[in-house]
């Protein structure tokens, strides 16, 4: 499963797990829900076993103006340790309309 907390805006979110094994595509992370501002996100997604969890990589989508604050993200397996990602004060952006946006972030360990 993986955590979210974030703040502000509602572009489309895709995520890929990376670890020692391999990789996994998570799929949208927002389909019928949007962030909310302050908010805590919580995903549970099924996927294969990538072995030990070394990154995981956030992609903004869609047409939104709107950009994400993700403030910490967590992903953790039934059969693996848990693993936690910080990222310093950093929006994720489908439409990049400044410096401090990215439309494309990884966070490893």
């Amino acid at each position: 499963s993986s955590g979210i907390n974030a703040e502000s805006g509602v572009p489309n979110i895709n995520s890929q797990i990376v670890g020692s094994r391999g990789s996994v595509e998570l799929g949208l992370l927002n389909p019928h829900e949007d962030f909310v501002q302050g908010g805590y996100n919580h995903f549970d997604v099924r996927a294969r076993d990538v072995g030990n969890i070394q990154c995981i990589k956030m992609i903004a989508e869609g047409s939104s103006d709107d950009a994400l604050l993700l403030e910490w993200i967590r992903v953790s397996s039934d059969r693996r340790q848990v693993q936690k990602f910080f990222h310093p004060s950093m929006w994720l952006a489908a439409k990049v309309q400044d410096k401090n946006e990215k439309k494309t972030m990884s966070l490893c360990n």
